[in-house]
Formats: structure tokens, C-alpha cells, sequence
């Protein structure tokens, strides 16, 4: 313990700098998750020593902090179990990282095993609480489909109207597990597929748990949306997100309805008129590696008008760097039709 506060390694007795750091790090955490999951009731203070051991002024003790955390509520949860304490932890969890997605799951497969009751009548509570948060209601919405659906139909027919598009994703989902044929079900991944105004991006906040996509896999392979129509949709004259119009061409390429190759090069230079730096980057990504001449100019022109942004709002708000969108200028500049390249 003594070796690990003075950043030394104790299998080579010396310091070990940045490398060695990162290595001792995510063995204490490795550690911690294990005396969480299987640590003995007197494990408290043996965590409780490790995090006073780490030094308050260590940089690199902060993700070992985080995981002494977790591993006390887990010790909590295991050895001091009460209903009370288990509600109060799963509504006041935060998310955004992958270590507290985790904790989340677990705490929620433990409350079903230590109290079926409790735990049915937590799902019915978190589904119809009004001071409810998203991510609460959908992961209750997952976990009514366990019960009988005498009482969990209701509630998930209830759901597929909320305002969070993943809340109504994980209802139709759940319905479908109970029925498959639910109409519900089937009419509501359709309408989640379909709509242009749910980012389909990456983090922050899982950007409501990939809802379009998901819902496009479930509206496909439940037919409660046709390719033909899915191609009517992509062709229309209104951009799309990135992501979606990826993971959509790529489900119609098997299909009698799939894009032509000018179809699928319209789908993204549409993209290039908006605003988002991350379309018109996606767009340009996409273009530039399949040789799009005929697009250098409006590629050229929406890189030039996104430095211009950077400029006025700065980095952060424009949503990348100027260094990234003159890379992009740069490689796209290069771009010439093959008579040219000769």
C-alpha cells in the first residue's frame, strides 16, 4: 500500500513514470471491482483504506476514486440490503460512463434477485412517477415485460406515447416480447425509424440509446416498415443523420430497393447545405472516399463556411476544430477526375 501512494511499482521497486501510472491504475481498479462484486462484508475498510492510500493529490487517482465508490454501493447492496436504499440508489445514479452503465445493470439484475415483489412494484412506480427520469422510465419500460401483462400491457401502451423517443423504443420493444404481433408495437418503431429529429450521433448521453436505429432493426425485421417505403424516405429531398442513412442503405442493399450509387451520393450531399459540423464532415468524409468529383465544390464551400463558424462561436460550439476542417480542405482539394490525374 505504501508503494502504491508513492508511485512505485511494487513488482520493480522503482518509479515507473506516466506508463507505470496507467498500468498500477488499472490494476487498483481491476481490484476494486472485484472486492465489489465478491468482497466480504468486513471488505468496507479494506476499501476505505486503498482510496486513503491513493493520496489526494495523485492526478491519475481520480478514476480509482470513482470505482471505491462503486465498489461501496455494491458492498452496501450485497451485505446491508434494504428496498429503500436500493430505490434511492437507481434514481440517483448518474450515468456517462461506461463503469456506471455497468453499476446500473448490476443493481437492477440484484434488486430483481434479492426482492421479486420489490422490485415489480419499484418497475410500476418508475413508470408512472411524474418526476421520473428518461433513463429511469425506459429501463422500467425493459423490465415490465417480466410481469403478467395483465399489468405490464397497460403500462406499456401508456409509454409508447412519452416524450423520450428511447422510453417509447423500450415500451414497443417490451410489447413485442409479450406479443408479436402487437399492432402498438410495430406502428411505434416505424414512426421512431422515420423521424428526422432524433440524432443518431454518439455520446454524450448515448444519444438516447442509438432510438432510430434500433427502432429501424426492430420496424425491418418485425415488417411494420417496407423497404420500399424505407427507400422513399432516404430519396426524399430532406437530409438525414449520418448514422441513419448509413445503417439504412446498408440494411436495402440486399433488397429489390436498394439505392442506386447517385442515390446514395445525394442522400449525403444533402447533408453538406445544413449547419452541423458532424453531417457535413460525415458527409465529407463519405464523398471524398468514394471519389465524388462533381461534389468538390459544395464540399469546399460547406469546410469553408464551417471555419467561418469556428471563428464566430469557437471550437467547442461549432461542434469540431479548425485544424480537423482544414485537414478535410486539404484532402478534398486533392480530389481530381481521372483525365485530370493523368
Amino acid at each position: 500500500m505504501e508503494q502504491l501512494r508513492c508511485g512505485r511499482d511494487p513488482a520493480r521497486g522503482g518509479r515507473t513514470g506516466q506508463r507505470g501510472l496507467s498500468s498500477r491504475q488499472r490494476f487498483i481498479e481491476t481490484c476494486l471491482r472485484v472486492l465489489g462484486y465478491a468482497g466480504a462484508p468486513s471488505t468496507d475498510d479494506d476499501v476505505a483504506a486503498l482510496v486513503a492510500a491513493l493520496g489526494a493529490d495523485r492526478y491519475w487517482a481520480k478514476g480509482a476514486r470513482e470505482e471505491a465508490d462503486l465498489a461501496a454501493t455494491r458492498l452496501r447492496i450485497r451485505h446491508h440490503w434494504e428496498y429503500e436504499d436500493a430505490v434511492r440508489t437507481l434514481r440517483t445514479m448518474e450515468g456517462g460512463t461506461w463503469a456506471r452503465e455497468d453499476q446500473s445493470k448490476w443493481l437492477r439484475q440484484t434488486f430483481r434477485e434479492k426482492d421479486p415483489e420489490g422490485w415489480a412494484r419499484f418497475l410500476i412506480e418508475e413508470a408512472t412517477r411524474p418526476d421520473a427520469q428518461p433513463d429511469g422510465v425506459a429501463a422500467a419500460a425493459a423490465g415490465l415485460k417480466d410481469l403478467p401483462p395483465a399489468e405490464s400491457v397497460p403500462l406499456l401502451q401508456s409509454l409508447l406515447g412519452h416524450a423520450s423517443s428511447y422510453v417509447r423504443l423500450e415500451a414497443a420493444l417490451a410489447l413485442h416480447d409479450i406479443d408479436p404481433d402487437d399492432p402498438g408495437a410495430r406502428g411505434a418503431v416505424a414512426r421512431l425509424a422515420l423521424d428526422r429529429s432524433i440524432v443518431c450521433g454518439w455520446r454524450p448521453d448515448l444519444t438516447n440509446r442509438w432510438s432510430r436505429n434500433r427502432a429501424l432493426t426492430a420496424a425491418l425485421d418485425w415488417k411494420g416498415l417496407s423497404t420500399a417505403a424505407l427507400r422513399a424516405h432516404l430519396i426524399a429531398p430532406e437530409p438525414d443523420d449520418p448514422e441513419f442513412i448509413s445503417t439504412a442503405v446498408t440494411r436495402l442493399a440486399s433488397t429489390p430497393d436498394a439505392l442506386t450509387t447517385a442515390e446514395v451520393r445525394d442522400a449525403w450531399r444533402r447533408l453538406l447545405d445544413g449547419t452541423s459540423a458532424r453531417h457535413i464532415l460525415a458527409a465529407v468524409r463519405y464523398l471524398k472516399r468514394v471519389g465524388d468529383v462533381e461534389s468538390k465544390t459544395e464540399m469546399l464551400a460547406a469546410l469553408d463556411r464551417l471555419a467561418r463558424r469556428i471563428v464566430e462561436v469557437g471550437a467547442k460550439s461549432a461542434g469540431t476544430s479548425s485544424k480537423v476542417v482544414g485537414r478535410w480542405r486539404d484532402s478534398v482539394r486533392e480530389l481530381s477526375a481521372p483525365e485530370d490525374a493523368r
